[in-house]
């Protein structure tokens, strides 16, 4: 039997983890020269009754349909963890104090560089090590901030050029999900506005589907979701994306079968449109 002490270790040190709190934006954006340096601040609280240490180290970030994972910093193509250095590593807070964690981000001069370069700053409670007692099991809930540290370098010549793909309806207990993967080839970060049109096979608008902005990185990609309250039926979807600089989409015609008889595995859909396109979309496109 698992002894009482386990759930007492459970209560107590959830919220002593929890006393250091990160103020502010989690994402820090320069624009900077090669050569070029900028410095920042990140606002450290200790929001508990007891003296507390944060821990600060660095870790490279990355996304992807499955979502983000953090590595070692440095290793990464775009990282820039290698230009920034901070003042402390362990700074201790009393209860109630603020305290800034100084940081300096410098780019290295290499005319070459250009686009979103990032890395993150992770900030955790520091764990205090404490031996044991026999059967005595530790249990620790770590609240973790990654500080996203961005450097924009240079001018980027190329346009953005957005990526579809992966596009398949899933079942989701009751409802049909569209869903499909957004990447970023380019050398700067995006965040586009995308919204799914979907039209029925007489070409009538049915609904406007949108998503919330998300920035992806170069390199990166994530993957979007659609809720699809519709009738059993033939469809087109239409989705756009904006990117502020330019307007891509593309087109795909799928059907929706009863739910209570649909395969609850996920099925592609059928693309009507190879590479994001929208120079030649039709106002009414189910009807081509």
């Amino acid at each position: 039997m698992i002894p009482l002490r386990f759930f007492l270790l459970l209560f107590l040190l959830a919220p002593a983890s929890a006393q250091i709190v990160v103020s502010g934006e989690l994402t820090r954006e320069f624009s900077l020269q090669p050569g070029g340096s900028a410095q920042g601040r990140i606002l450290l609280h200790n929001a508990g009754t007891s003296v507390a240490r944060a821990h600060i180290y660095q870790a490279d970030y990355h996304l992807s349909p499955s979502g983000p994972t953090y590595g070692e910093p440095g290793h990464s193509p775009r990282s820039n963890a290698a230009w920034i250095e901070f003042d402390e590593r362990e700074p201790e807070l009393q209860p109630g104090e603020t305290r800034p964690l100084l940081y300096k981000i410098t780019a290295p001069s290499d005319a070459g560089l250009r686009g979103t370069y990032w890395s993150v700053i992770m900030v955790e409670p520091a764990q205090e090590e404490r031996p044991l007692a026999p059967n005595e099991i530790s249990v620790r809930a770590v609240v973790r901030y990654a500080v996203q540290i961005v450097a924009q370098l240079g001018s980027v010549s190329t346009p953005a050029q957005p990526a579809l793909s992966n596009p398949s309806i899933e079942r989701e207990g009751d409802r049909h999900v569209l869903r499909v993967d957004l990447s970023n080839p380019g050398e700067r970060w995006l965040r586009p506005r995308m919204e799914v049109r979907l039209f029925d096979r007489e070409g009538r608008l049915v609904t406007t589907l949108p998503s919330a902005q998300a920035r992806i990185y170069p390199g990166s990609s994530i993957r979007q979701r659609f809720a699809l309250d519709l009738p059993a039926g033939e469809y087109l979807a239409l989705i756009v994306m904006d990117t502020g600089d330019a307007l891509f989409g593309a087109q795909y015609r799928f059907s929706l079968e009863d739910i209570s008889q649909n395969n609850p595995e996920p099925s592609p859909i059928a693309s009507a449109v190879g590479q994001p396109s929208l120079s030649n979309t039709p106002q009414n496109p189910a009807r081509d």
